[in-house]
């Protein structure tokens, strides 16, 4: 579904211009003042502070899947023989352990690390960490946002974060943006500048981290 965002002082052409764009794939949002549009958007912050873990999902499906769209495949069974030779060493490790040679405690020491350290990069192909399995966890991460959000939310589900939400407010407060879809657009700018040879506060990093994946996945629409 579409969402538009309508800041108009006139009322009746506010409520004129809502009903003749409000269709069945289409809701429109309509506020008088540039307070009144923040107020919205507050409401809707307010709105996903209560589905932490639907927004903390669509977070981590998008951050999972970017990953994946970047890691090279052979990367992946690079990194998973590396895991299965931990393993080995880690085994031989403990069974020269029990017949009391003395490296048998270095190998096994070696073999895990190895493991515990390649098992945390969500580069190994697994069930649940492949091209098919990371999409449809978007998807679906998507799906269950959508299927709590009212029906005038100011976001598509896909963006439907409350970082997100902040940055939009920051930008109307700031001056940048006089309604919620532009404000909506120049946080897109705004992403789109922060590259990795950007430096940024840790507190920017934090949200940049958090939703810029989002954003990605989607190009940006």
């Amino acid at each position: 579904m579409k969402h538009i965002f309508l800041l108009e002082d006139n009322k009746t052409l506010g409520r004129g211009i809502t009903m003749a764009l409000t269709g069945p794939e289409t809701s429109v949002v309509c506020r008088t003042s540039l307070s009144s549009a923040r107020e919205a958007l507050e409401d809707a912050k307010t709105f996903l502070a209560g589905y932490p873990q639907l927004t903390g999902r669509l977070s981590a499906s998008a951050r999972a899947l970017r990953i994946n769209q970047h890691t090279n495949p052979a990367h992946k069974w690079i990194a998973l023989a590396i895991v299965l030779a931990g393993l080995i060493a880690a085994i031989y490790g403990i069974l020269a352990w029990r017949r009391h040679e003395g490296f048998g405690m270095y190998f096994t020491l070696l073999g895990l690390a190895v493991v515990f350290l390649f098992s945390g990069t969500q580069v190994i192909p697994t069930m649940k960490n492949n091209r098919r399995a990371v999409m449809r966890a978007w998807a679906d991460a998507q799906n269950a946002l959508a299927n709590v959000l009212p029906e005038r939310f100011p976001l598509p589900a896909r963006y439907a974060h409350p970082i997100v939400l902040d940055r939009m407010i920051r930008v109307l407060r700031e001056g940048r943006a006089q309604s919620a879809d532009e404000a909506l657009s120049v946080v897109k700018t705004d992403l789109k500048a922060l590259t990795s040879d950007v430096q940024v506060s840790q507190e920017e990093y934090d949200e940049v981290v958090a939703v810029k994946p989002m954003f990605l996945v989607s190009d940006y629409q």
